[in-house]
């Protein structure tokens, strides 16, 4: 693995256990802590951020133009069977999320936030480990 790509592994990783950190809190503990709650939002960018890097590097790899949006990132990563429907589907609802997070498009629900947390994490977990299988069995050094 490149180093770069192994450097950004490492903050995911992190990111994760920052986020499973956050779950050991109880719902009214995360709705009363903004500090906690901007952790959370902050960390799931990283996540859905290196998904679609990682993603977007293995397309370049095979020669495939880079697509213009991260949904676009996530179709064609699925059209070549990098995801299956599932995780193309939720990762796709993630990168609306990231992009209210990021672009503040709207007020999050951090009930909602809190709530699908266990999920979020899963899914960012199953998408890198997906990436980084797929990575190996065509030979490519992400």
């Amino acid at each position: 693995m490149r180093p770069s790509t192994l450097k950004r592994l490492e903050r995911f990783n992190i990111a994760l256990d920052l986020l499973r950190k956050a779950l050991r809190r109880s719902r009214e503990e995360y709705l009363e802590n903004i500090e906690l709650q901007s952790i959370v939002e902050r960390n799931i960018q990283v996540g859905v951020e290196f998904v679609v890097d990682l993603s977007s590097y293995i397309l370049s790899r095979l020669n495939i133009p880079t697509p213009e949006t991260y949904g676009q990132v996530i179709a064609e990563a699925h059209k070549l069977g990098i995801f299956d429907d599932e995780i193309a589907e939720k990762m796709r609802k993630l990168i609306g999320l990231r992009n209210i997070i990021v672009h503040l498009y709207a007020d999050i629900s951090s009930e909602i936030v809190y709530d699908n947390l266990p999920e979020i994490i899963g899914v960012l977990s199953r998408a890198v480990n997906e990436l980084i299988a797929f990575s190996r069995r065509r030979g490519l050094d992400p």
